[in-house]
């Protein structure tokens, strides 16, 4: 997958070249991507090319977000369910690079490039606490909360249909 959004970003599937570039930039953030995402604090390169040999496109990517040519972010699709079409995504971006619309444009570009392949809907599981992620996901246009009677996360969707 690769993708211009814009004169600023582009996404495109993870390679080895990527993930080692964003490697330092994920390591920075660990103690949040343990918190928000479940991540290993041992989280390593050799996980990174472990997950790169083992994915199964297009329906199992971490795509890279690349501003102004340089890796700061990641999106992440995956539990791909055949039935209903349906997919979760997840979304980091760099603590360096927050607050310019990254999240919101990549997001946006990343739904359409699953409508593309079929993907009837979106599904997000997020941290309740993590309140710029929850802000962020009901400020998108037609992204509902589908399942909210958990503790810990609630599961926002969007259908693309």
């Amino acid at each position: 997958m690769y993708h211009r959004v814009d004169n600023h970003m582009i996404l495109s599937s993870m390679t080895e070249k990527s993930a080692r570039l964003l490697f330092p930039l994920f390591r920075e953030d660990i103690a949040e991507l343990v918190r928000w995402f479940g991540f290993d604090e041992s989280f390593s390169m050799e996980s990174e090319m472990q997950y790169l040999a083992e994915r199964v496109l297009p329906y199992d990517d971490a795509i890279i977000v690349h501003w102004d040519g340089i890796p700061c972010g990641r999106i992440g699709i995956y539990d791909f369910d055949e039935d209903n079409h349906s997919i979760f995504l997840y979304y980091w971006v760099s603590s360096r690079y927050r607050r310019i619309g990254i999240a919101r444009n990549s997001i946006r570009a990343a739904l359409d490039f699953l409508r593309s392949i079929g993907i009837q809907e979106v599904l997000f599981d997020v941290d309740r606490d993590n309140l710029p992620s929850v802000n962020l996901l009901e400020s998108l246009p037609g992204v509902f909360v589908k399942d909210g009677d958990h503790e810990k996360y609630v599961i926002y969707a969007v259908k693309l249909v």
